[in-house]
């Protein structure tokens, strides 16, 4: 079986793409056919397999789930592998592990752990002589450094990169470092592409309690900054730090509670809510919001994709439901990007001002 398996495989190059409008990331062409490679592997994971195999497999399914933007089960495979390949002493497999756990970080926009992992790759190639992957870490931890904007050091990665290649001399491992360094001096003239803010790296994780004084902060400052996409005026926020804290663990019990946070600072927000009456139960709604300084560099994206990947894992979310204001643009278009669809709409439901109405739009998303 697990022969007819890697057969199948042998197109897998065929079904995914690099997107040069987001730094080179792997992209499916065939959502569907990935989906079913990772259904297959999963369902072989369940038989009799030795332990290389199981290895062979855990790796594979990391890669593919990392490509369909399900990061929590793309770690959880390659910490496996990585625990394995400690546990054996192979150096070898400890290296590509170690990237291929850099690139899942990478990809959730968690960068410095990312450059944590590529870092101590480089450490134990060079300090075992293992050189087979030197290049391929290079390559990583470049495209890392290139999507902080850091493009001297990227640089400095990808011409490394490139001499080792050629010293292989295999021609696409060459292409596909001679495209990152056109897309690094691409980047370098063009300020469009390279954005003010894309150097902050930011961490998604639950919010606790402790949260609750930066939370407050924050939801002030959102409101602040974009009062005519919000549904609460900051006339009307008046939460105590008490009434925070209660909040913060109530949402926890009956949803999620996201924050994103850049060097410690809490920027970002999502709170999930599943309906508690009985027949609604397979539903819940969120809410989500960046302070602007930190919009369009992927921290809404990040949390949507944390609240999806964290849906799939319970298997009592069936659809995620929310409501935004029909002139909120930015955030319409990231929740159409990430599968939600337009279900109707409460016509005038906003005043802004005299004679000034915004329809209310309702999305949703079946898990």
């Amino acid at each position: 079986m697990l022969t007819d398996f890697k057969n199948k495989l042998m197109n897998l190059n065929d079904i995914i793409y690099f997107d040069e409008n987001e730094f080179l990331r792997e992209k499916p062409k065939d959502r569907v056919l990935l989906q079913r490679y990772i259904d297959e592997g999963e369902k072989l994971l369940g038989t009799t397999l030795n332990n290389e195999d199981v290895y062979f497999l855990k790796g594979l399914l990391g890669n593919l789930y990392r490509i369909i933007g399900e990061s929590s089960k793309a770690i959880q495979h390659l910490r496996t592998c990585l625990q394995y390949a400690e546990n054996h002493k192979d150096i070898s497999k400890e290296v590509v592990s170690l990237i291929r756990l850099g690139e899942v970080l990478k990809y959730n926009n968690n960068h410095r752990a990312a450059l944590f992992h590529f870092n101590d790759a480089l450490k134990k190639s060079h300090a075992e002589d293992v050189n087979a992957y030197i290049d391929f870490v290079l390559q990583h931890k470049g495209k890392c450094l290139l999507e902080l904007s850091k493009f001297t050091e990227a640089e400095k990665c990808f011409m490394e990169a490139l001499r080792l290649r050629r010293q292989k001399g295999d021609m696409n491992l060459i292409r596909s470092t001679e495209r990152a360094i056109e897309l690094l001096k691409e980047l370098e003239t063009i300020p469009t592409k390279r954005g003010e803010n894309m150097s902050y790296d930011f961490l998604i994780r639950e919010a606790v309690e402790s949260d609750a004084e930066q939370i407050l902060e924050h939801t002030r400052k959102v409101y602040k900054e974009n009062p005519d996409v919000m549904a609460t005026t900051i006339e009307e926020f008046t939460m105590t730090l008490e009434e925070e804290k209660r909040w913060i663990n109530t949402q926890k019990q009956i949803g999620l509670l996201l924050v994103a946070e850049v060097d410690g600072r809490i920027v970002g927000m999502l709170n999930f809510q599943l309906s508690p009456r009985k027949r609604f139960s397979h539903t819940g709604m969120f809410g989500m919001s960046v302070q602007e300084q930190f919009s369009n560099i992927g921290i809404g994206g990040a949390l949507l994709m944390h609240l999806l990947d964290w849906a799939k894992e319970n298997k009592s979310v069936e659809k995620i439901s929310l409501e935004v204001f029909s002139n909120n643009a930015r955030a319409i278009h990231l929740y159409v990007k990430h599968g939600f669809v337009e279900e109707g709409r409460k016509k005038n439901q906003v005043k802004l001002g005299p004679e000034e109405y915004v329809d209310v739009i309702l999305m949703s998303k079946m898990i």
